[in-house]
């Protein structure tokens, strides 16, 4: 039996040899020679390409010529099934003389979302994307109550999906393909199980990364790893430690993508889902032909069946995989803001050790203002002092000696008054005009005041009524808010 299916299985790698889709199709369509059970071709053309590559997709005569001879419709190479994340279809041909089952077809396309690798020197880079790529696979079936099986494949040039669907040529397979048409679904979800396992696993390693390298972001976990990494990168390291900077666009960029991956998982299961219907439903309406597939029938429901629960596992670890994600990017926002919660902290710590050296300084300025004010006023012209020899003698009595031992009279002016009559209102007009800009500049936007024309400011400070005051400042702030005046510019404010 060994010999028998090494034998079969080296006859047919010659027979699915990689053709161009003319010779393929144009092989695959010649009718089942002799005792042939089984047909396999491969086809290598993804959807999308059909102006790039229009030798590696089927024309229209040659849809045409694979329905008229296999029963496959040509809808299934139109943009919508080509381009769908997945689909199952079947239908039963009947011989139109004898009323009975004559051949029945399935229809069958997944779509896998797979992660690149990066090296480290691409991993510190914060500009470089995510790597990644689709796997993507169309299988259609043929199978006759007499066992003869045709199948063809629309999949990537992969050889693990090549050589893995190429085992239904060995006996083992080929039996019970014969036996129920569903077994080839089966041996087929068999390896597209291990492509989700490793994608689901793929999109693990990035989300693994940021959490191992939560403080320093993904730009350093290369260096991190790296017994060799220089000295000057383990600064870098420390500074980055330091100051947190999280790479949120890798993150997003990986979340995204992990949105995929568990849309084309819940896409699978309700495929395997269809596929398990269908069987049900084809067994029942076929007792006589599947009678005496009893116990191969029944081991590929339960083949289907158990593809069915290992997606769900691995749809149920993408979802783990997308809150992973998402308490990462919250931790990174968390430390983020509480790096910047302890440098506003340190920064109002030396704002208040300058606040505490201001108040020094304005102290040692009002204790010496006064008598600064003193000096300043006495030093001025309205205050003198005169030799007494330059006075007429009613003056009184001397007051003082000079320093020459001269007898001086100190003298204030009689316009003295002329100090007070400028000094003061000039200092209350300022006050004034202090205390209007302050009450304007309260609720005054700091980044739009430009955008206020100077006419609804003066207003806003200085409108006699108070009212009118009001009205301005709310009109102020109002274009400010929406760069855009709230009234008629001929109406008064």
């Amino acid at each position: 039996m060994a010999a028998s299916s090494a034998k079969s299985f080296a006859t047919s790698a010659a027979s699915v040899q990689v053709r161009r889709t003319t010779q393929t199709i144009e092989h695959f369509c010649r009718p089942l020679e002799g005792d042939e059970p089984l047909r396999l071709a491969f086809i290598h053309c993804k959807p999308g390409e059909t102006e790039k590559h229009p030798n590696e997709h089927p024309n229209e005569e040659e849809q045409h010529r694979l329905y008229k001879v296999h029963g496959l419709a040509p809808w299934f190479w139109q943009k919508m099934p080509q381009e769908a994340s997945g689909f199952f279809g079947t239908r039963d041909h009947p011989d139109p003389s004898r009323k009975e089952l004559q051949y029945h077809t399935t229809t069958l396309r997944l779509l896998i979302k797979m992660a690149g690798t990066m090296d480290a020197s691409e991993l510190k880079d914060e500009h470089k994307g995510v790597p990644y790529g689709w796997s993507e696979i169309g299988v259609f079936t043929r199978w006759q109550p007499d066992g003869r099986v045709t199948v063809l494949v629309q999949c990537d040039d992969r050889p693990e999906i090549i050589d893995a669907i190429k085992q239904l040529h060995l006996d083992t397979f080929l039996a019970q393909c014969q036996k129920d048409p569903y077994a080839i679904h089966a041996l087929i979800l068999d390896q597209l199980v291990k492509e989700f396992d490793d994608s689901v696993w793929s999109w693990r390693k990035w989300v693994r990364e940021f959490e191992k390298g939560r403080k320093l972001g993904i730009k350093n976990l290369a260096s991190d790893g790296n017994d060799e990494s220089t000295t000057k990168d383990k600064e870098s390291a420390t500074a980055v430690a330091r100051s947190p900077d999280p790479d949120y666009e890798r993150m997003h960029e990986v979340a995204r993508h992990i949105i995929h991956c568990t849309e084309m998982l819940a896409t699978a299961i309700n495929v395997v889902k269809s596929v398990i219907e269908e069987h049900n439903i084809f067994l029942e309406d076929n007792e006589d032909i599947m009678k005496d597939a009893k116990w191969e029938s029944r081991n590929v429901s339960k083949d289907l069946r158990m593809r069915k629960s290992f997606l769900e596992g691995f749809h149920l670890r993408s979802k783990a995989l997308e809150e992973r994600l998402k308490n990462e990017v919250n931790l990174a926002f968390a430390i983020v803001s509480q790096h910047d919660s302890k440098v506003s902290v340190q920064i109002a710590e030396a704002a208040q050790s300058d606040s505490a050296s201001t108040k020094t300084i304005q102290f040692l300025g009002l204790i010496f203002l006064p008598s600064t004010f003193i000096c300043s006023l006495f030093s001025t012209s309205f205050f003198t002092l005169q030799p007494a020899i330059d006075m007429n003698g009613t003056q009184g009595p001397a007051n003082n000696l000079g320093p020459d031992k001269i007898p001086t009279y100190w003298m204030m002016s009689e316009r003295f008054w002329i100090y007070w009559a400028f000094a003061l209102p000039l200092t209350a007009f300022t006050v004034l005009i202090w205390s209007i800009w302050q009450n304007y500049s309260r609720l005054r936007h700091p980044t739009l005041s430009d955008v206020v024309p100077w006419l609804i400011k003066l207003k806003a400070m200085l409108h006699p009524r108070s009212a009118k005051r009001e009205a301005a400042l709310k009109a102020a702030n109002e274009i400010e808010m929406h760069g855009r005046p709230p009234y008629n510019g001929r109406e008064e404010v």
